[in-house]
């Protein structure tokens, strides 16, 4: 169950706890993972959910455009109520998998940022009313621990003095992402880019933090970003891997045909130590 969220000071880098009765996430995507597109979606928060259990959907999905570079379709899956899968969780806009579907028309892009917002505003309001434990009340223990787990995080990437470089190995992966999971894929270049992205997660921990300050040290936002990054490349490749038609902006040559009997469904993922969990199970209806 989601009750706060653990944020940090751009400036003096100090880490606190926001005990919360819920929390609507509201990050936009994460096309940053790409060579070509240079924004602020990084898509942290989304993977910070899915690594922590949120069920991720269809990561595969992302939209190429010739004048707003591309758009990533997929997001952390969302019920009616734009409720994720952990309770008291929510996403709306670009963090959420609920409108486009695989191909984004430009009036979804409103109706999933206004009234997506709304109705996760609202859900949120409303499940916080029918429950009798709040975010609010959470034990001091369960609030220092929370601070202690992302405190370690930041003490290993300080600590990260490798050959590696991680600016190199952010150039790699979207460069990787956008020659195999590009417009055009196929089998054999997706498991290329899946096993080289394997490797680069490999290599990230290899690398070594460029700025050890401890004020207003961008590197460390850098290297958190990164280390994230990695986890939705790896989803995304693995997604499209297992997707064997084309639908929408997932286009494979080697199964050049839309198949609704197999394929009319959503991916959703969940994370695994091992490897990612999909399931195909969830039908998209005709109405």
């Amino acid at each position: 169950v989601c009750g706060g969220i653990v944020a940090q000071h751009t400036l003096n880098l100090a880490l606190k706890v926001f005990p919360a009765d819920a929390v609507v996430l509201c990050t936009g995507g994460f096309e940053n993972i790409y060579a070509r597109y240079a924004g602020a979606s990084t898509g942290y928060a989304v993977a910070q959910a899915y690594l922590q259990g949120a069920t991720f959907a269809n990561p595969e999905f992302v939209q190429f455009e010739e004048t707003k570079p591309m758009w990533s379709l997929g997001g952390l899956w969302v019920d009616d109520n734009h409720q994720t899968s952990i309770p008291g969780l929510f996403a709306a806009g670009g963090c959420a998998a609920r409108y486009h579907g695989a191909s984004a028309l430009m009036p979804n892009v409103p109706l999933a940022v206004v009234h997506g917002g709304e109705c996760a505003g609202a859900s949120a309001v409303e499940w916080v009313q029918g429950r009798e434990v709040r975010g609010h009340a959470l034990s001091a223990s369960l609030v220092k621990e929370a601070e202690r787990v992302q405190e370690y995080e930041q003490d290993k990437f300080f600590a990260m003095s490798g050959y590696e470089n991680p600016h190199k190995l952010k150039q790699e992966l979207g460069e990787l992402l956008q020659t195999h999971a590009g417009v055009t894929r196929q089998q054999r270049s997706l498991e290329a880019a899946l096993e080289k992205i394997v490797s680069l997660r490999d290599r990230f921990w290899q690398s070594g933090i460029l700025d050890h300050a401890r004020w207003a040290n961008q590197e460390l936002v850098f290297m958190r970003q990164l280390s994230r990054e990695l986890e939705l490349a790896h989803i995304l490749v693995a997604a499209a891997l297992k997707r064997e038609e084309s639908r929408g902006m997932h286009q494979r040559s080697d199964h050049p045909e839309r198949n609704d009997t197999t394929w009319k469904c959503l991916t959703k993922v969940t994370y695994d130590e091992e490897k990612p969990v999909f399931d195909f199970r969830e039908r998209i209806s005709d109405a």
